[in-house]
Formats: structure tokens, sequence, C-alpha cells
């Protein structure tokens, strides 16, 4: 016999002397007032029927206790807010190496519902709620959601924070785990963002402890990091930074910028000038005007572009720098004769405020240029 059954039986043995117990009593109850009284001994209870309730009374009372402790090693009901059962449990430990455990079941065969925020209406809700209390709702409509769950936390207005995880072992604060085919592991949305990843530590490559592929580091200066291969401290790619680029945009080729024609600024670019040049907007390849606004967006931190000289006078080069910079670090193109037309591939980083380059000419000589844009880093 399970425990189930004995504690049912048990429950039914109780419900049964009572039953008897109180068809006694009334059998015990004094008689209607015709009947004359008697006085003395003859007005105690017979010893006999005395012991027989006193021993079914106490064989109840015993009977009731054991079921009682029956009660407490298994799973009892209570109340849920929307008055559906749950059962909560501890398994019940009869060894030291037994481990207990405790469960919070809901039995109901449907998700919940709870009241919405126009009356008479229902809403999808979580099962089990850990949440505070905000003002202009239903009673239980805080507890709704567009994504309902087992267990859910909310925070309308005592707390910042919804739920919160953490552990001292080697693990995972908070873990979530999809098994379905269609399965995912987590879900992130916000409005200011989707996921905040605190920015602590030494960046990945220089950390001395141990990793495992997949991990991703946000390190004390703001890079993004993440692991390729485990090891200590494993192989490490940099995703994004505030020294990188960022991901790469290609677009269909988009005329930036033509000395040739009649705007922006049009003229050739003597040796020892410079030209400060947008290549936010696409622009016409006749008459520079503005075709497409923001081809490059805001944001960009540099562009992937063919420069072209054409119309050359004696021999020189240009340097492509972020809009301001005048330095000459480097040729992006040379010309070594006059009426030359040639081009360059390149990628330039840009004044991320204006999205602008700064061409600076050197070398003697003379040029128009052209720049077309083949994509950017955002």
């Amino acid at each position: 016999m399970d425990e189930t059954d004995r504690i049912a039986r048990l429950e039914a043995k109780v419900a049964e002397l009572t039953a008897v117990i109180e068809r006694m009593s009334v059998m015990d109850a004094p008689a209607p007032a015709i009947v004359a009284p008697v006085s003395g001994a003859a007005a105690a209870e017979p010893p006999a029927r005395t012991a027989s309730r006193r021993g079914m009374l106490k064989l109840a009372g015993v009977a009731a206790a054991g079921a009682a402790a029956g009660a407490v090693a298994r799973p009892g009901a209570a109340a849920a807010l929307d008055a559906d059962p749950v059962l909560i449990a501890s398994t019940t430990t009869t060894t030291p190496t037994e481990r207990d455990t405790t469960a919070v079941v809901y039995t109901n065969s449907a998700p919940p519902e709870v009241d919405g925020t126009l009356p008479g209406t229902k809403v999808a809700a979580n099962i089990f709620v850990a949440r505070d209390t905000s003002v202009g709702f239903p009673p239980d409509a805080q507890s709704l959601s567009d994504f309902p769950a087992a267990v859910a936390g909310y925070s309308f207005r005592t707390v910042a924070n919804g739920v919160y995880g953490l552990t001292a072992n080697p693990g995972y604060g908070v873990v979530g785990s999809g098994t379905g085919t269609t399965s995912s592991g987590a879900l992130f949305r916000g409005e200011r963002s989707n996921v905040h990843l605190l920015a602590a530590g030494a960046p990945a490559p220089a950390r001395i402890d141990a990793h495992v592929a997949g991990e991703l580091v946000c390190d004390s200066s703001g890079d993004l990091w993440f692991c390729v291969v485990g090891g200590t401290p494993g192989t490490w790619r940099k995703v994004a930074g505030g020294a990188s680029a960022g991901a790469f945009h290609p677009i269909t080729p988009a005329r930036v910028y033509d000395s040739r024609a009649s705007a922006p600024s049009p003229g050739i670019l003597a040796s020892g000038a410079n030209r400060l040049v947008s290549v936010a907007d696409q622009r016409n390849i006749t008459t520079g005007a503005v075709t497409t606004a923001n081809v490059v967006p805001p944001g960009a931190t540099a562009v992937s572009c063919n420069l072209t000289v054409v119309n050359t006078v004696g021999s020189g080069y240009l340097v492509v720098n972020p809009g301001g910079i005048l330095d000459i670090g480097a040729a992006m193109i040379n010309w070594f004769a006059p009426n030359q037309i040639l081009n360059n591939g390149i990628v330039v980083k840009l004044n991320a405020a204006t999205r602008q380059v700064s061409v600076v000419a050197n070398g003697g000589g003379s040029a128009h240029f052209v720049l077309d844009v083949t994509g950017y880093f955002l």
C-alpha cells in the first residue's frame, strides 16, 4: 500500500469514527421533559458507555494524528490567487544521503488568465508570480504576460529589477534553456536596450583564467570580445569597441564627390592644398546635386570607396584623412604624368560627427578627383 492509499484510509476511518461518536452523543442526550428525571447514582452515565465513548475518542484522536503526520509528508493543496489549485510539497528524508527538494506544482491543464485592463476582458498570465503592486490596473492585471511563463517576477514601483540571479559557485547566475525544435534559450527586450553587458575587467586576450568557446565579454574599456576557442585565456575576436570601425554595410556604389561638377565645391586640387569633403549624400554624376541623402548614415565610422584622379598635371599624390586632419602620413593614389585617369580602392576613417574626409594634394602636381562609396562601417 502506498502513502497516498494509507492516508486516504486513515481519513476515511476518522470520518467513520466521528459519525459513530455523533450518533452516540444523540443517544446520550437528555430525555424529553415528559420523562421523569432521575437523581443520585442513577443520574451518572453508565460506566460501560462512558468507557466506550472515551475509547472511541482516543482512537479517533490517534487516527487524526496519524493522518496529519502523513499529510506533512505528501503534497497538500493550497489556494492560488486565481483559486486554481496548486501543490506545495517537500520530499521526506529518511537517510542523511538523500537530498530534499521542494516543488510548487500548477495542476490545471490550461494556462491561467487574469483580468485585462478593459472591463470584462481576460488576458494570458504567468503561473507563479512575484510582484509588487501598481495603481491604475485591475487587481490582477499586473500579472498579465505577452510571453506566459511558469515563473515571473514583476517590479512596478518598489525595486528596480524584476528577477535577480546570483551564484558563488562555478555555474551561472541565471540559466535559460530551450530544448524544443523551435525553442530559444532566452529573449530580451527593453525600451533603452535589449541587453546591458557590464563593462568590467581586462581585455579578454589579456586575462589569465580559463574560458570556453561562446563566451561574450565586455571589458572595462567597453570593447566587446567573443571567444572562438576555449583555453586559458582562449582565443578571442574583437566584435566592437570605441577604436573599431564596426560592421561593414555594402551598398550599391554611390558617387559622393566629383571636383569637376558644379556642386558642392568644384575645382582642381593643387599641390599643397586640401579640401573638406562630405561623403554623407549621393550626388548626380553630372551636376553634383544631391540625389539620395544619408547614403552613408549618421554614426558611420569609416567608408570603403574608390578614389579616382582625372586631368592630372605633372606628378603628385593625394592623401585622404578623417575630416579636419591634414597630416601627410601615406599616399592613397599617385600620378606621374599629365592627363592620366587612375583609381584606387581605399578604406578611410571618417570624422564621425560630420561624415567628412579631408583630401590633401602633394608632390608638386595637381588633379581633379572623384569619390565613389561602395560601403560603410557602422
